[in-house]
């Protein structure tokens, strides 16, 4: 479980580090600094490694779907089997009480 925090905390970094980039490379655009062309390859790339990292955490959600639905579905699965153990023992005691 944890592992799947700390992987979608690492992609959430990485997506703030990747905006803070873009955010100094438009800032370097606007100061005149870059040129069009190599604003817009800055910016391809910058773009190309969010979409990447979007990519990893979108898979790392599905994993993480995968994983909770699976656990919740096997704890559910072991509480039906209390829940009809506790339904037998009412229905046992109901007849007893019924024979009395």
């Amino acid at each position: 479980m944890s592992k799947y925090i700390t992987e979608a905390s690492a992609y959430q970094e990485n997506l703030k580090a990747l905006n803070n980039e873009k955010n100094e490379l438009d800032a370097l655009y606007a100061a005149g600094i870059l040129n069009d062309a190599d604003y817009a390859s800055g910016l391809s790339e910058i773009n190309s490694q969010i979409l990447e990292q979007l990519e990893d955490l979108s898979k790392l959600e599905e994993t993480m779907k995968s994983y909770y639905g699976d656990t919740l579905k096997l704890a559910e699965e072991e509480m039906q089997k209390y829940t009809d153990k506790i339904d037998h023992a009412h229905d046992v005691m109901e007849n007893y009480i019924a024979m009395q």
